[in-house]
């Protein structure tokens, strides 16, 4: 392999400070471990902020000895990112960059594995790994990244990226990786947007995010950053402008949030920068804003465990603390979890009205709460005057008040109207004798007022290999007259015993590969959702069924809400992941949209002859396709309407009490599955779609282990509610040990 050159670039300043090395040499530690790389073709440009120690002596000296180090010294102080943008306009060569600290370590093949990844895979603009921290004496401590969803690929898309990382804010190992010096420089500058200049490296990963560059991660331990103190008082020794005092703890808490406005507005004026839809803007920079909370109270944490000694500035921290438990107990039991999707299609959920307008209503009421929160600070801090700091915060936040009004009105003009694919809606569509590859089978029973309105979502999809089969049970109101004006329907009018013979009856005669099921009260409002399903089931053998989003229509044709909120921001679990998820929550499928392989829902869909009543179709429908090994497969769009109506099945059992009765006999089933598994009674198959057994095991003790850290979470989010802050706050550190 041709070996490109790398650049590392690496800013130093008084590397040696006993505050900032306690007496070790990490200069010499951290050179030592660039120099030994396997990878040999590198340069490493030191730039030395003016250092008044033994600094520049060791890099000299270490420049002396190999010609790959160039010791440069600044003509004038920079912090250190803005060094970076320094050598990176001004001395980097390389193809590739890589930023170093003067007392990090690395695995001797670090460099080597990071530039092979990249050579071989030239889509990709930046590459890191995983990594340990270290001590001062080098001894390792925890892994940076403990859980995968803690990282970040390609296969994500730009605003996902961003918005998940936000959330998070994981600077570290991913600042440290390998970019391609192109994308690197067109990322640049590292920008400070205050006199704190904080947040800057932050700012500059959410930027590349943004701007659509994709990443890698590699989960080995290559990379070892040293975990030192880094509280204000060794931070600088000159005092930044404008900041409080640490006599006045509380003030540098409003500080530090003012600090936090300045990056949303950054990051704001980013998102507004990129080529982003209406709704796409509201939702990033709502999620940009529930982050800024988030991490404000993060802040405020810090402060009282650093700097909050004085029983005056306890007092008011208590008030304070009881004022947020009060206000932001919805944000607390509501937190977002923000998770990567593969595409920002304006089709995802997350771009839809309900969960827009939800956002929306979510982030006003924070900023309204948290205005009050600022006022309620100057109450009880006794300040005679406020401080331009809480006087600025406050104009902020006012503005945002008036910003997310005007967007919720827009957004909300647009919720509950009639879906257009039932608005000027004919389509009609010849009666086809060609062997259709998806049959949708539709039960009916006395609703011809719903059935045209089906019909038609039906056939406006895109998508035309599809046989539609009516099953109707006997009706006696005009569900005929309507079926016979549409001949490419295929129907059957008799008396049965209800819903599961009347599925029977359909799959008796569909002769497509794959099914749906549609209640005649129901229909679809993606217009490719066919097309979707029918795509991701060719091009996968191993997934057995596809399924989206349902909304609740009214009887009179008006949207309402997107079902399973747990999904709208963060995707569920796919394929072999999909397993545990549903032994862990006794999940069931909705099966109002869900497209399955006939052979799998021939053997997993109960047969009416023998099934009682106190048990439901689909319930069972779910336990045998689970337990039995099948994997199924999200697309993140609003799939079907599913009509609430007078008189509908569901309702009418749910009154009689027999869906509940129902449900428990599903969870039982499910839970003596889980036991099995947990115990290892049962070894767990995974099947593909012609049932045959696949290579991949299902591991046992991991479900063991994923299972105790799922029940420990359970316990600890209980635990809020009834114990006292000191103990949560030890039953909290036990729990992140275990995860």
């Amino acid at each position: 392999m041709n070996k490109p050159l790398v650049s590392i670039l690496m800013p130093v300043y008084n590397s040696s400070d006993i505050a900032r090395s306690g007496g070790f040499e990490l200069l010499l530690k951290a050179l030592d471990s660039l120099l030994n790389q396997s990878y040999k073709n590198f340069e490493l440009i030191i730039l030395d902020n003016q250092s008044t120690d033994s600094t520049s002596e060791i890099c000299k000296a270490y420049a002396a000895r190999d010609s790959r180090i160039r010791y440069i010294l600044d003509s004038q102080k920079r912090f250190p990112e803005g060094a970076i943008n320094h050598m990176a306009s001004s001395f980097m060569l390389g193809k590739y960059y890589m930023g170093a600290n003067d007392d990090d370590l690395y695995h001797p093949d670090y460099v080597k594995k990071m530039i092979v990844f990249l050579e071989n895979h030239p889509g990709i603009d930046m590459v890191y790994s995983n990594g340990r921290y270290i001590d001062l004496s080098g001894l390792p401590k925890s892994k940076i990244i403990q859980r995968k969803n803690d990282t970040y690929n390609e296969s994500s898309s730009s605003l996902s990226n961003y918005c998940t990382y936000i959330q998070k804010r994981n600077v570290l190992p991913i600042i440290f990786g390998f970019f391609r010096a192109d994308s690197f420089r067109r990322t640049l500058p590292f920008e400070p947007f205050d006199e704190l200049k904080a947040n800057v490296d932050n700012l500059f990963i959410a930027k590349f995010f943004l701007m659509g560059y994709k990443c890698h991660h590699i989960d080995e331990e290559l990379f070892f950053y040293r975990a030192k103190i880094r509280g204000l008082e060794i931070k600088s020794s000159v005092k930044i402008d404008g900041m409080p005092g640490l006599d006045k703890p509380l003030l540098i808490w409003m500080y530090y949030i003012r600090h936090q406005f300045y990056f949303f507005r950054k990051l704001d004026e980013m998102i507004l920068g990129c080529k982003l839809s209406e709704k796409q803007y509201f939702y990033a920079k709502c999620i940009t804003f529930n982050s800024f909370i988030k991490h404000s109270f993060n802040l405020l944490d810090w402060v009282k465990n650093s700097y909050i000694h004085r029983s005056h500035d306890k007092n008011i921290y208590f008030k304070i603390f009881n004022l947020i438990n009060k206000k932001f107990k919805p944000f607390y039991n509501n937190k977002l979890n923000v998770g990567l999707f593969e595409d920002d299609a304006g089709t995802n959920v997350r771009f839809q009205p309900p969960v827009i307008a939800r956002l929306l209503d979510f982030s006003l009421k924070s900023n309204i709460d948290f205005l009050e929160l600022i006022e309620y600070y100057h109450n009880v801090a006794g300040e005679s005057k406020k401080s331009e700091i809480v006087k600025e915060l406050e104009e902020f936040i006012q503005e945002e008040i008036s910003t997310l009004k005007k967007a919720k009105a827009s957004v909300e003009f647009e919720i509950g109207k009639k879906p257009t694919i039932l608005l000027n809606t004919d389509e009609r569509i010849e009666k086809n004798e060609e062997i259709p590859i998806l049959s949708i089978i539709s039960p009916s029973l006395t609703l011809a007022r719903f059935l045209e309105e089906t019909i038609l979502s039906v056939a406006n999809q895109s998508f035309r290999g599809f046989e539609h089969i009516v099953i109707d049970g006997g009706s006696t109101d005009e569900t005929l007259e309507i079926l016979k004006r549409y001949p490419h329907i295929k129907w059957i009018s008799e008396k049965d015993s209800g819903y599961l013979e009347a599925v029977r009856k359909g799959l008796a005669i569909a002769r497509g590969k794959y099914v749906m099921q549609c209640c005649v009260s129901d229909g679809y409002l993606d217009r490719d959702w066919f097309k979707r399903c029918v795509e991701v089931l060719e091009a996968d053998p191993e997934v057995s069924l596809v399924w989206g989003f349902p909304q609740y229509l009214t009887e009179d044709s008006k949207l309402g809400d997107i079902s399973y909120p747990q999904f709208h921001h963060s995707p569920p679990p796919q394929k072999y992941e999909w397993l545990s998820y549903w032994l862990k929550t006794k999940f069931w499928l909705p099966e109002g949209n869900f497209c399955v392989r006939k052979e799998v829902l021939d053997k997993c869909f109960p047969a009416f002859e023998r099934f009682p009543e106190s048990l439901d179709a689909w319930l069972e429908f779910n336990y045998n396709f689970n337990s039995m090994g099948y994997l199924p497969y999200h697309i993140p769009v609003v799939a079907n309407f599913g009509r609430t109506h007078e008189n509908q099945r569901g309702l009418r059992e749910k009154e009689s009490g027999l869906l509940r009765r129902r449900l428990t006999a599903y969870f039982i089933k499910v839970m003596i599955y889980r036991w099995k598994l947990l115990a290892g009674v049962v070894t767990h198959v995974y099947r593909d779609g012609t049932h045959d057994i696949l290579p991949i095991k299902f591991s046992n003790e991991k479900f063991r282990r994923d299972y105790i850290v799922f029940i420990a979470g359970h316990v600890i989010a209980l635990a809020k509610k009834y114990l006292p802050n000191t103990i949560l706050t030890n039953a909290k550190k036990i729990y992140r040990r275990v995860v």
